[in-house]
């Protein structure tokens, strides 16, 4: 801890003149109480580096089918994600505004969507133990969406009073690159007393657009101000500048995402990285026969991280 708390000091004295230009006024909300940053509930089996003993989820890139309005070809990729392995399943929502009823899942509003209590009806997902990334889509100022959205997540397991994808053993990160809409229209509606039983177990993160290395810092601050658990790094930016984003993030308590590897940089990817990161998000083809191997990417990128 000491260590770190140097790392995190040396880190923001260097960073005085580019966090000028961000506004870290979120003194209604606050950094998160260090014990309270574990991204994991206790029952994830997730893989472990050999060397460092370091935890690295994975995550299905946009777990589900953005070419059909029929939920089965959602369950399809969830299911086949699942079945290799995968930690989190990742979903994207989005707030139709015409004829506007409740949360769709989709990449955009202009794909064909389903709606997202249909796909958390599925059996499988609800019988495993993966943990969701949803992330809400657009810049979202209208809280009736968030209320909505949350209402959606909290379907209950009756005979345990508790709910099927939030408790301490199956936390949600919901995740936005919207922040001064999405993610704080977010906390203020998980302030409200109807959400006082799940806020506990609801992190946020957020994600950051490809752009100079200085500015990430910057938001990296003003997201810890403001009570993110998790930010999210574009691998475009390169191995070396995601080791170091990761240093200063890692050191005032925050967890990392890297999106979003696939067949063409997943050896480089998870050797470079994965003493370092929390989560790295993979992309794959659910179905699709590569030469490289009959493996699916999953199960390849889950045996990389834990060789020596």
């Amino acid at each position: 801890m000491f260590k770190k708390r140097i790392v995190l000091f040396i880190f923001l004295l260097s960073l005085q003149g580019c966090n000028n230009d961000v506004d870290l006024s979120c003194s209604d909300i606050g950094p998160l109480p260090m014990s309270e940053q574990p991204l994991w509930g206790p029952s994830n089996s997730i893989a472990i580096t050999s060397r460092s003993n370091n935890p690295v989820a994975i995550a299905c890139h946009n777990c589900f089918s953005n070419n059909s309005n029929k939920v089965a070809a959602s369950f399809n990729v969830i299911e086949s994600a699942i079945n290799s392995l995968v930690d989190i399943v990742e979903l994207d929502v989005v707030f139709p505004k015409e004829n506007y009823q409740q949360p769709m899942v989709s990449h955009d509003l202009d794909s064909s969507h389903v709606s997202l209590s249909s796909v958390l009806s599925n059996q499988l997902l609800l019988q495993s133990s993966v943990m969701l990334f949803i992330e809400v889509k657009g810049k979202i100022k209208n809280e009736q969406y968030i209320r909505d959205l949350l209402d959606t997540l909290m379907t209950p397991i009756y005979s345990t009073y508790q709910h099927r994808f939030i408790n301490a053993d199956r936390l949600i990160t919901l995740r936005s690159f919207e922040h001064s809409t999405t993610l704080l229209t977010i906390q203020r509606v998980l302030a409200e007393d109807k959400y006082s039983s799940i806020k506990p177990f609801i992190k946020l993160s957020r994600l950051h657009f490809f752009k100079e290395e200085s500015e990430i810092y910057a938001e990296i601050e003003q997201s810890y101000q403001c009570g993110m658990s998790m930010v999210e790094f574009d691998y475009r930016l390169g191995v070396e500048k995601i080791k170091s984003l990761n240093m200063y993030a890692e050191a005032i308590g925050m967890s990392v995402n890297v999106f979003t590897i696939d067949e063409s940089n997943y050896i480089e990817a998870v050797q470079g990285l994965k003493e370092h990161i929390d989560v790295i998000t993979v992309d794959v083809k659910i179905g699709a026969q590569y030469s490289s191997s009959t493996i699916p990417l999953f199960e390849r990128v889950r045996e990389l991280i834990v060789k020596d």
